[in-house]
């Protein structure tokens, strides 16, 4: 196989898909994007189907996993994008690449509109959906091999990889030595928290729409957390992402919350936890930034753009009272 930086030839990648699984024939492939995996977008007349390649650190286990949790969901009524199966009935294709197999998992174009910024009604319709999808995940079962986005985890698995990969940038480091201090001090104030799966990375590219139907889609990130886990990310994405202003971002947040709470109330431990969440996300995104040379091949951000990344998490604490009433 021709690989350029871990990009695999696409007719290659097409050729491997449609050995392995039944699809029509006149498909084209086209890289897609690259993030924490590869996504390889095939498509043709009426049919777009969308193939995602992880990284070697992805285990077929934990793959499967979310394959698992996905699917116990959707037969709970919850409206999630499924992946395909094989024509051996297996949902992981085995490539190989320079750096050793990596696999894929093949999915069809979710169902339903890419809304850029909902309306009220779409905004609430996401809220009652996310409360019925968290009050599932309660009743599943939490296997050992479940990642966990819990803060305790996450400050033990990256806060030391965040360290090192900051050592030349002193005043940055200080900076998140104080953030973290400062969101453990609150989340041992808040206690333990309602927990079960989430989807590890809500926001508006991986939600579609279909009049009061709401699904989702893009389950890699999902893990074993505090459920308010989705809410926070869904309102640091606003923000981050959407180029929101605060004020936008606060009253779509507001709807959000409202709907939610008609399906699955919060508890003031939750309301209190809602922000740091949202910066431990944000310090999620710091750590994917300085891994870029790891997973592409190519240098990490400057000093200065994670020094604004590091600052905005501490925006966010002194935005809290504003964003979350």
């Amino acid at each position: 196989m021709k690989v350029q930086a871990s990009i695999a030839d696409e007719q290659e990648i097409l050729a491997q898909t449609l050995r392995h699984f039944d699809l029509p024939s006149g498909l084209s492939c086209e890289l897609f994007s690259r993030g924490t995996q590869d996504c390889y977008r095939l498509f043709g007349e009426g049919f777009e189907y969308f193939l995602k390649v992880y990284h070697t650190e992805d285990s077929a286990e934990q793959l499967a996993l979310r394959f698992y949790i996905a699917q116990q969901l959707s037969h709970q009524g919850i409206a999630i994008a499924l992946p395909f199966l094989t024509k051996d009935k297996e949902l992981l294709l085995a490539l190989s690449y320079p750096e050793g197999t990596r696999v894929g998992v093949l999915y069809e174009r979710a169902t339903g509109d890419a809304v850029q910024w909902p309306n009220v009604s779409q905004r609430r319709a996401l809220g009652r959906a996310l409360a019925s999808f968290h009050i599932a995940s309660e009743s599943l079962s939490h296997p050992q091999a479940a990642q966990s986005l819990a803060f305790g985890d996450f400050q033990q698995k990256h806060i030391p990889l965040l360290h090192s990969q900051l050592n030349a940038l002193s005043p940055t480091k200080d900076l998140l030595d104080d953030e973290v201090e400062r969101i453990s001090t609150l989340l041992q104030e808040v206690g333990e928290l309602p927990s079960g799966f989430v989807h590890g990375d809500l926001h508006l590219k991986n939600i579609r729409f279909a009049s009061e139907l709401v699904r989702f889609f893009d389950f890699d990130f999902c893990s074993f957390a505090p459920l308010l886990y989705d809410l926070s990310t869904l309102l640091w994405s606003l923000l981050s992402v959407s180029g929101a202003t605060i004020d936008e971002a606060r009253l779509f947040f507001e709807d959000v919350c409202d709907a939610y709470e008609s399906v699955r109330p919060l508890s003031i431990q939750e309301k209190k936890a809602l922000i740091p969440y949202a910066q431990i996300r944000e310090l999620w995104s710091v750590h994917f930034l300085l891994s870029r040379k790891r997973y592409f091949g190519v240098e990490p951000v400057s000093g200065e753009k994670l020094e604004e990344r590091v600052v905005f998490v501490r925006e966010l604490f002194e935005l809290g009272d504003k964003l979350v009433g």
